[in-house]
């Protein structure tokens, strides 16, 4: 399992609303299939949660260039994709979006939540 920590967006993660998330590439790569552990502020010794389990989906590499291009697989996003592609990783906007992550270059990591965890 992989553990994917988060510390904007718990409500989005817990109602199901963010399904992925941008990330830089890891040393050893997420692959589809792969089960993931979706942590509330892993590090942090008393805010630290763990939100549920899930499974990779999917993967795709991201660009966006400093002309706010966003290129997904290699193919450029028009401005209502990107529009949609920023209210699905969470943001109220892109311009939000933009705000955070600026030039980058990585991956999209979608996923499938699991069971819910028991109390």
């Amino acid at each position: 399992m992989v553990a994917l920590s988060f510390s904007v967006f718990k409500q989005k993660l817990l109602s199901g609303e963010k399904t992925q998330t941008v990330r830089t590439p890891r040393k050893s790569p997420i692959k589809v299939g792969c089960k993931l552990q979706i942590y509330w502020k892993q590090r942090s010794p008393t805010q630290s949660q763990k939100l549920f389990d899930a499974e990779c989906t999917k993967i795709q590499s991201i660009l966006i260039d400093s002309q706010q291009r966003v290129y997904l697989d290699n193919t450029i996003l028009s401005a209502e994709e990107v529009e949609h592609f920023s209210q699905l990783d969470g943001f109220d906007n892109s311009e939000d979006f933009f705000d955070y992550l600026g030039e980058f270059e990585g991956v999209v990591i979608h996923w499938k939540r699991l069971a819910e965890l028991r109390k």
